[in-house]
């Protein structure tokens, strides 16, 4: 019997480095999963950041394209206007030398009946 006790102990034993190992292998494993999770993640925010920042620099660009389009859109614009008020003004100072050529050109008439 005490030889059966002493057997058993040692069977115990037995089970307890199997499971003692069994848990340390699967802790192992479970610490390589995460750490390859953690890479895995790491990786992707990486690449997430990169194409948040090529974006930007995309944004940014066609902004700037845009920006100088319509500068000089606007430019055109300020350009036209311009020449109409100049166009517009030459056109009063023409008219105003009519009349006063008419208003002359009455009174003349009329010094002279």
């Amino acid at each position: 019997m005490k030889g059966q006790l002493t057997q058993a102990r040692a069977e115990i034993e037995t089970i307890k480095a199997v499971a003692t190992v069994s848990e340390n292998t699967k802790q192992e494993a479970i610490d390589q999963v995460r750490s390859q999770w953690q890479e895995e993640v790491a990786s992707l925010q990486a690449i997430m950041k990169d194409t948040v920042c090529e974006y930007e620099v995309q944004f940014h660009q066609r902004l700037e394209q845009e920006r100088a389009q319509w500068n000089q859109y606007r430019e055109a614009m300020e350009r036209e206007l311009g020449d109409l008020r100049r166009r517009l003004t030459e056109g009063q100072e023409k008219e105003n030398l009519e009349d006063e050529m008419k208003k002359v050109e009455m009174n003349f008439n009329l010094l002279t009946i």
